[in-house]
């Protein structure tokens, strides 16, 4: 077995699928503190706006986590429900990066409106959501509902089509980053970067014939971008804090000259 294999194997299937949670979960933990407090102590609407979207991606991937836990203990009813889970991994997957992206897009825009900002989110939410739909009735009346569906799911165009819109809004946010003049836009444009690679990497195994843990890309993509965010928000805070200084600085020596 190769180590990117191995590593798919290992992300892909409990327990190690649970550890990436975890690792997930931490990265966002830490940011949404960072943002709330900023927040809290600067008083800029920007970072409450991060500090929201944090919260709601870290309810959605706690719920996430909780349910998959239910399925693989067994609570769940397995059979039932087996056509079901492929395309609501997907959608879980999918709405984050949405979410992810409006919530960074305050340190993303500098230089672009902030008002049509929003608006690529909410396209987004306008796809995402009808597509589900449409996905998992496709999949019920194409797939087979039984243990194998997954595996059968991930070789099925449903899913490349997925991976396709992963990978336009992990664009879009590459496009954005590297289009801002934020202090962060390093750190930015790396994490979608590798966003957008892990899909690039799901479709073409997915062409190549190779279906078996084609969801796993997407989450070693969040392994690696989401740290990187975290020290773009860090780098973030740092320069604001670093310009507050400096304005006070020059406010205590105009007023120890007057």
């Amino acid at each position: 077995m190769s180590p990117i294999n191995w590593v798919l194997q290992f992300v892909g299937l409990p327990p190690g699928a649970f550890a990436s949670h975890l690792v997930v979960l931490f990265a966002l933990e830490a940011m949404a503190g960072m943002a709330w407090e900023e927040s809290r102590h600067m008083r800029r609407g920007e970072y409450r706006r991060i500090t929201q979207g944090l919260v709601a991606l870290l309810g959605l991937r706690v719920a996430w986590m909780v349910l998959q836990a239910l399925r693989w203990r067994g609570v769940l009813p397995a059979a039932p429900l087996a056509w079901l889970w492929p395309p609501l991994d997907d959608l879980v997957l999918t709405a984050s990066l949405a979410l992810l992206l409006w919530t960074v897009i305050p340190l993303l825009i500098s230089p672009l409106s902030s008002r049509r900002a929003p608006l690529i989110y909410w396209v987004a939410v306008g796809i995402t959501l009808p597509w589900f739909v449409a996905a998992a009735l496709i999949w019920r009346w194409e797939g087979a509902p039984m243990e194998t569906a997954s595996l059968l799911y991930h070789g099925h165009w449903v899913s490349w089509a997925w991976a396709g819109l992963r990978l336009a809004l992990a664009g879009v946010g590459a496009w954005l980053a590297f289009r801002g003049d934020s202090d962060s836009r390093t750190w930015l444009v790396s994490a979608f970067a590798v966003l957008l690679l892990a899909q690039v990497a799901h479709l073409i195994q997915a062409v190549a014939g190779d279906a078996g843990l084609l969801s796993a890309w997407t989450q070693v993509g969040e392994m690696i971008a989401l740290p990187i965010l975290a020290l773009a928000l860090h780098k973030g805070v740092t320069a604001d804090l670093y310009a507050y200084g400096d304005e006070f600085k020059m406010v205590s020596e105009e007023s120890l000259r007057q």
